[in-house]
Order: C-alpha cells, then structure tokens, then sequence
C-alpha cells in the first residue's frame, strides 16, 4: 500500500512540475483543433502535394459536424452510424462541398496553386484500403474519388472568388467515409506546418496507432500508403524511380519525417513523433524488410493531451451516466460543478456522487430530486474544495504565489470561432442561438446574450428538455475552442 502510494506521489509530482513549467504549452493545446478522420479517409494511398493534402484535409473538416454526431452517438448504440444517411446518398450521383480558401490557410496569391493542385487531383486514381473483421488490409479498391474539384469564378468570370468546389461521387462515399472501422483523431493544421510532403500523411496513418504505441506495417504497404510505387512514380515524373529500394526509402522519405516530426513535437504542433526499424526475413540483415515497426514518442503536447482526454472522458461518462440515472438534472449545471472540481479530487467527487447521493436519494426520497442533487453537490464542493489558511501559531513558511490575472468579461473574443460553431451545429437551439449577440467571454467562457429574457428562459428550458441537442452543441464548441468553449454562459441584454 506504502509503494502504490509513493508510486501515485511521485507520478503526480512529476505531472505537476510539468503543469507548472509549461503553461504556455496548455494555451496552445487549448487553441489546437483536432480533427475526428474516419480510417479509411486517412489511410487512402497516393503521392500527394501540400496543397492537395489541405484540399482532402479541407474535406474532413467541412463533414466534422456529421463525424462528431457519429462517434457521439455510438456510445449509446455501441457502433457508428453512417455520416451519410442511404436515403440521401440514392437521390443523387454526387454530392457537392463548398470549401473556403481561407479555411484551407491559402491566401488570395495562391489560389493559382490551389487551383492546379485541385485540378490534378481531380484526375488522380486513389487507392483505399479495404478491411476484413480484424481490422486488417485485405485489398485495395481504386477509384477516382473526386471527379471535379474547382475554384468558383465571379459572375463576371474575371477572378477566382476562393471558394473550392469539390464533387463526389456517391458510389464511393459509403467505402470511404465508413465509420465502421472507427476514426482517427489528429491536429487539423499538419497540411500547414509541415514543409516535406509525406510527413502529414505518415503523421496521420501513425495517429491511428499512437495510443497503443507501436505499430508493425508491413512494407508493401508503406510504399503504397506513402505513393512511392512506380504505378505512383509516373504518373508525375519521369525516369527511374527511386524509391524502389530500402537504403533510398529510408534515406530519401522516412529519415527526413522523422526529422521534421521530431522537431513539430519539440515546437508543440504536434503530439507525437517516432523511431523505426525494419524487420528483415529470418537470416537477412538487408536488402527489402519484411516490415517497418514504428515505436511512436508522446511529445509535452502529447502528454498534455493525453491527459485532457482522460479527465473529458470522465467527465463525459460521468455527466451521460448521471442524467441517465435523473433524467431532470440540468447537463449545464453539472458540468458547471464537475468542471470545478480539481484533477486530485475528481474521483471522490465522482464516487460521492455515484454511490453516497444515490443512498441519500434512495432514503430521503425528496419531492424534487434534481434541486436535491445538486443541494448535495455544491455542499461537497464547499466543503472538500477549500485553500488552508494560516492560522496565527502556524510557524511553517508561506510561499506566496505570484498574482494571477483574474478572468473577465472580454468582448469581441472567439467572434470568429463562434461563427464557425454556428456553422456547423444545425440542432433545434440553433434558431435561439442565431438571435442571440455573441458578446465575447466571461470568466474564460463563451458569453451570449439574449434580447429578452423570455427567450433566455425558453432556450434554457428548450436545453433541458433536449439533453442530447446541448451535448452535441458542447462536443462542436469544445472542438473549436478546446477549454474555452466547454461552458456557454448566457445572459439578457439590458
């Protein structure tokens, strides 16, 4: 028992001085957007550009609304509904996307580029992979996925207006925007720091294995993932193909990701990188490898992340397990509470109140259950949530913290992210939330005000009643924004 908790102390030593030390790194993780990628989306093959990656990245983000409501629900129905209905995808032989150059990181001097690296991609044949039950490669299915991408003209036809235009086509919309396979989740900006063009797309298909650590791929499926075939090699260039030994891979493709990745991790733009080794045949040591393992890194970042997501999901599964239980607890009064509650209490907080409140539930049987709950919860708040203040014979030394700035009202802040919320969440408090003024921030949050305060009721009793529209609403607002966006504070204007 002694070492288990000296093993606790020491670890949470250890996260503390990380905290502490790395403050700045937390904003930036804050202000980062992931992206939820499907698995066979991240895994298509070919040899692309930087500018064609930010087109097909530029895809994921504009169906994130559809992904986020997938994985969202497949915690109740246990597995991911589609992202596109069957009764949609039969009305039509394609569906279109209007995608922005600015969201894309391409300023107006580069719709040219943008506009002959979306043409080519247009023509290129992709490959696919197809999975069996395990989860392994069985084949590959190529196909042209986007048979025309292009840049809208003015009425005039004078100049390009930087919005891309991207069909595709339904029959190939099923195999790749599966979510049978599960996602892949990663920083959405790596088409834009990255300067070699493989490091984003081995940073993504590595995404996929970066919890468990390591990853066997066997070779011939690196080649073909990374387009360093010759059925790749001459579509774009001319004489002989490099890449058609080990020594060359290695030197001229894996050496030089790495490099960059290592050093996107030691920056803080991305939360991983690797090391390799092949794996030859039994009795070689050289010549083509069997397969390439892949030990992948957490960078500060990473571990940061990692360890977000751990106290989100708790929070998360404690919130959908709660309301369960009473259906009449408010989502945002709760997480208002549990949001509150620090890293080295929240379990007790959870245990308290999965297994004491329910006891003193069960006994009291009061007529209100929901007040009644959160009666008991802010009371264990107060009471276990406290700063010790020096008394007058307590001799131990102070140390006094330097000031922090406190929270406040500012206005004007995330108007552009709160635009995108609005963008992209088209549930029923979407009407509500359109009327509204997005004043800014307070307290660190998103502050909205209503023109009356009857509408402000209404929305707040509309959010009650419909407990999954408010969880969908949070999981886009968390999205954009990272810590800022998970409580919106509303309000009446005077």
């Amino acid at each position: 028992m002694k070492g288990k908790k000296e093993k606790q102390g020491k670890q949470s030593s250890k996260q503390d001085k990380l905290m502490v030390s790395s403050n700045s790194m937390y904003s930036e993780l804050r202000d980062m957007r992931w992206l939820y990628n499907p698995v066979v989306y991240s895994q298509i093959s070919g040899d692309f550009t930087l500018m064609q990656q930010r087109i097909l990245l530029g895809i994921i983000e504009k169906l994130q609304h559809r992904i986020i409501d997938s994985v969202d629900s497949q915690h109740k129905q246990k597995s991911f509904p589609a992202i596109f209905d069957d009764s949609e995808l039969m009305k039509r032989e394609t569906i279109d996307l209007n995608l922005s150059a600015a969201d894309l990181g391409v300023i107006p001097a580069h719709y040219e580029q943008l506009e002959q690296a979306a043409l080519a991609l247009s023509r290129i044949t992709m490959k696919y992979p197809k999975f069996d039950t395990k989860g392994k490669v069985t084949r590959h299915v190529a196909a042209a996925l986007f048979p025309r991408i292009e840049i809208a003209m003015t009425e005039s036809e004078l100049r390009r207006t930087g919005v891309l235009r991207v069909v595709m086509l339904t029959e190939n919309i099923r195999d790749i925007f599966t979510m049978q396979h599960g996602f892949v989740k990663h920083v959405s900006h790596i088409a834009r720091v990255a300067l070699k063009k493989r490091t984003p797309r081995l940073y993504i298909y590595l995404s996929r294995f970066k919890d468990v650590g390591h990853k066997k791929v066997p070779y011939t499926d690196l080649v073909e993932f990374l387009g360093l075939t010759d059925e790749y090699y001459y579509e774009t260039n001319d004489g002989k193909n490099p890449y058609t030994s080990w020594s060359k891979v290695k030197k001229l493709v894996l050496e030089p990701v790495k490099q960059e990745m290592d050093d996107l991790a030691r920056s803080g733009e991305i939360n991983f990188s690797f090391d390799y080794e092949p794996i030859f045949p039994p009795g070689k040591s050289r010549g083509i490898p069997l397969e390439v393992l892949f030990t992948m890194k957490n960078s500060d970042m990473g571990n940061m992340k990692a360890e977000e997501d751990r106290r989100s999901n708790s929070i998360y599964n404690f919130i959908d397990t709660y309301v369960s239980w009473c259906p009449d607890l408010s989502i945002h009064s709760l997480r208002d509470i549990i949001e509150s509650i620090p890293e080295e209490k929240l379990q007790d907080f959870i245990y308290f109140a999965l297994t004491d409140v329910r006891r003193i539930v069960e006994r009291k049987q009061p007529d209100d259950v929901a007040s009644y709950v959160m009666g008991i919860l802010r009371k264990w708040k107060r009471e276990n949530i406290h700063v010790p203040q020096p008394t007058l014979f307590d001799y131990s030394p102070v140390i006094l913290e330097p000031e922090k700035e406190e929270p406040k009202d500012i206005p004007g802040q995330y108007a552009e992210e709160w635009k995108q919320i609005l963008e992209r969440y088209d549930g029923i408090l979407k009407p509500f939330l359109l009327k509204a003024r997005h004043f800014g921030t307070s307290l660190g949050f998103i502050l909205i005000l209503f023109p009356t305060k009857e509408m402000c009721d209404e929305y707040n009793k509309l959010e009650t009643e419909n407990p999954k529209e408010e969880k969908k609403l949070h999981v886009i607002m968390t999205d954009v924004l990272g810590s800022a966006g998970r409580v919106l504070k509303r309000g009446v204007e005077h």
